[in-house]
């Protein structure tokens, strides 16, 4: 039997009514998920910075000579010179060879004669200054053994001390050919000089102060004079051995040079 397209249609509706009619629903479109925010990331650890390098400092190297310091006599020194005088005439020698240098950790001096050494220190010149020494005298002989400041071609404040206990202090001036001439401002003599008979037992501490016009020596830590003199105003500083008439043996185990 044929079927028109609109018979076709008109029982297919009715089909469709039989069977409730309702029309099939559309499946639900799924939910939309929630927007997926990025999860929060780890803690991001700290950028480390290196350290800038350092640039290394070099040392200070230590300066050949010092202004103030103590010198030991570990090695000669061409910063200690020294010049001769004639202890009979009282007349500084030119070009006189000496053998005074260091032995055995000592500034050494072997004096033959009545000769009088200084030894004095170049670098620097001083104003006000302090100076101390040990000093020990290897024989059983008369001498003295000095200290000095304010030392120019034209002259110096000199202490004297003798290791029979007394000691002179000068105002030292150069004339022409070289002679001195001492200009005796202090004397007296001290008990705390250790005097001695037996070889290297003989040491003592000199030590003297040259600031402004005032003069001072000391005597083993002891003050022993303490003056005025106005004359001389800077110069360097130095030691000095005398002997008179026989030979003299006397080692400086140090010298300070410091501010007053």
């Amino acid at each position: 039997m044929k079927v028109n397209k609109l018979n076709f249609l008109i029982l297919l509706a009715l089909i469709l009514s039989a069977c409730g009619g309702s029309k099939p629903a559309a499946p639900s479109a799924p939910e939309k998920p929630a927007a997926v925010t990025d999860a929060p990331s780890a803690t991001k650890p700290p950028t480390i910075t290196e350290p800038p390098t350092a640039t290394p400092i070099p040392p200070t190297a230590t300066p050949e000579f010092q202004q103030y310091f103590t010198e030991e006599f570990d090695k000669d020194s061409k910063y200690w010179t020294y010049f001769v005088m004639d202890g009979w005439n009282s007349v500084i020698v030119p070009n006189e060879k000496y053998a005074l240098g260091v032995k055995d950790g000592s500034l050494s001096f072997d004096l033959p004669k009545t000769l009088w050494i200084y030894s004095t220190y170049d670098p620097f010149e001083y104003a006000d200054v302090r100076v101390e020494a040990q000093a020990e005298n290897i024989g059983t002989n008369n001498n003295n053994v000095s200290l000095f400041c304010r030392y120019t071609k034209d002259g110096w404040y000199e202490f004297n001390v003798a290791n029979n206990g007394l000691y002179w202090i000068f105002r030292a001036t150069v004339k022409g050919g070289g002679a001195v001439s001492y200009t005796l401002l202090q004397q007296g003599g001290s008990n705390k000089i250790v005097q001695g008979n037996t070889p290297g037992k003989n040491t003592n501490i000199y030590a003297i102060t040259c600031k402004g016009d005032t003069l001072s020596l000391f005597i083993n830590d002891k003050p022993t004079k303490k003056f005025k003199d106005s004359k001389l105003k800077s110069g360097k500083v130095g030691v000095s051995v005398s002997a008179f008439g026989t030979a003299v043996n006397v080692n400086f185990n140090w010298v300070k040079i410091s501010q007053p």
